[in-house]
């Protein structure tokens, strides 16, 4: 619960008329960003909607100076009929990622020469875990000021490799946070207003500051899990959703291809908003080529002990011991593993409309060699792992991946150019509650969260 993260807002770019090195170095900028803060981070591609009503003020007060009666009335019919075109269709999904302020798990030999080096810096480390285990809540104010300027120093790092990165506000986070509970119905009422408060007090001598729970609780609404979906109250309505985890991942390809990119492409092809979210654990390069040579270790046992048996090596277990050499020869140049989970969100306001959006969905992403599965039992978890800042939360999905592939999957492409003018940080609009049968949205006046 005292895990901090910062969070980011990433830049979508228009991927699909780009040119193959123009797309190369898109894959790049977020392989080389997953490749440089060593840390836990999460991928989150949210799907909004468009707010036609937004739109038509927005609009309607950049041409005021217009004097002109028929060029005001010739723009507002074409203003009228662009914002009932936009009204109740998804936008393109906003691109968000997590990073962990925690630092990540180091292999043995790390730690051990890290305390033979510096012993004192390592008593420190673990006094600071024995406090965190003791029974008073909150944080140290020491210890958010400290997060703070961890976040500052993270950001100049996300922004140097992708551009036009920038914090994501409150307002953001709360949209993030509170939309989950209103998938498939519409955004929610999000002015920027609310700020979470939290209690300063003293103890020991130490200023601590514990947050209000039921600030942040009043974001979340009345969840009730079931075997395959979880049914969600909240401000809007009845939302029914399911996880689906990603049982195997994209064939192997060289970046950019369509076959890997199905952090985007397959969303893009559907008629409704899914979420995609890649939730990841950082494996630092000595422990993933301890993890490498363990799993090659074994590839050669079973090597040796089918050749023993007198049938010869199978195909399978000589593809293994390759796989397992090929990864070491990888992993000696210093490259990072990711132990990450892949899972798509579906919503919808009926448990039928849920059943066939989910078909429909793994249609889409079968079209890239992947399998996507229900996992059974574990919707809450995947519930969890959508909202910003999570590790995985699913078990027993978990795959090794690199920091090229994790590029490949172009997060942060899109087919259509994002609303508003590029480079003024505009956010997401927040739209009316669309109808599931296509009928036009009821009349709902709302804002969405505003850039700081």
């Amino acid at each position: 619960m005292d895990d901090p993260w910062a969070v980011f807002r990433l830049p979508t770019r228009n991927y699909a008329l780009r040119k193959v090195t123009d797309r190369l170095g898109l894959v790049e900028q977020i392989a080389s960003l997953t490749r440089d803060v060593e840390a836990d981070l999460q991928l989150l591609r949210v799907a909004r909607w468009w707010d036609g009503e937004r739109y038509e003020d927005l609009d309607e007060a950049a041409e005021r100076g217009a004097t002109d009666p028929e060029l005001r009335a010739a723009r507002a019919a074409y203003r009228a009929e662009q914002a009932a075109s936009l009204s109740g269709a998804f936008a393109p999904s906003e691109a968000f990622v997590a990073i962990s302020l925690t630092p990540a798990r180091r292999a043995r030999g790390e730690v051990a020469a890290e305390l033979l080096e510096d012993p004192r810096s390592g008593l420190d480390r673990w006094r600071s875990k024995l406090s965190k285990v003791s029974l008073a809540s909150g944080r140290d104010l020491a210890e958010v000021e400290r997060d703070h300027e961890l976040a500052d120093e993270l950001f100049d790092r996300v922004r140097g490799a992708v551009s036009g990165a920038r914090p994501a506000d409150l307002a953001e986070v709360e949209w993030l946070v509170r939309r989950a509970s209103t998938r498939g119905l519409g955004e929610p009422v999000v002015d920027g207003l609310h700020h979470p408060r939290a209690v300063l007090a003293q103890r020991g001598g130490r200023s601590r500051l514990t947050p209000c729970s039921a600030d942040l609780l009043a974001w979340a609404g009345h969840i009730t899990r079931y075997r395959d979906a979880v049914h969600v109250v909240g401000e809007l309505g009845n939302s029914w959703q399911t996880t689906l985890v990603a049982e195997t991942l994209p064939v192997d390809d060289l970046a950019p291809s369509v076959a890997l990119e199905v952090m985007w492409r397959p969303c893009d092809r559907l008629p409704f908003p899914v979420d995609v979210t890649l939730s990841t654990q950082y494996i630092s390069p000595a422990r993933a080529q301890a993890q490498v040579r363990a799993e090659m270790a074994k590839a050669d046992e079973a090597a040796d002990e089918e050749h023993l048996a007198a049938r010869g090596v199978s195909d399978a277990t000589h593809d293994r011991t390759q796989v397992a050499r090929d990864a070491e020869s990888y992993l000696g140049t210093g490259e990072p593993l990711f132990a990450g989970v892949l899972q798509i969100t579906v919503a919808a306001e009926s448990r039928e409309e849920l059943r066939r959006r989910v078909r429909e969905a793994k249609t889409a992403w079968s079209a890239h060699g992947m399998r996507l599965r229900v996992p059974i039992a574990q919707q809450l978890q995947g519930w969890f792992a959508s909202l910003p800042g999570q590790r995985p939360w699913v078990r027993g999905f978990t795959r090794r991946m690199s920091a090229e592939q994790i590029g490949a999957f172009a997060p942060t492409a899109t087919r259509r150019p994002a609303p508003g003018t590029a480079g003024s940080g505009a956010t997401p609009a927040t739209p009316r509650r669309p109808s599931c049968d296509g009928t036009p949205p009821t009349a709902r006046s709302s804002t969405g969260p505003r850039g700081s």
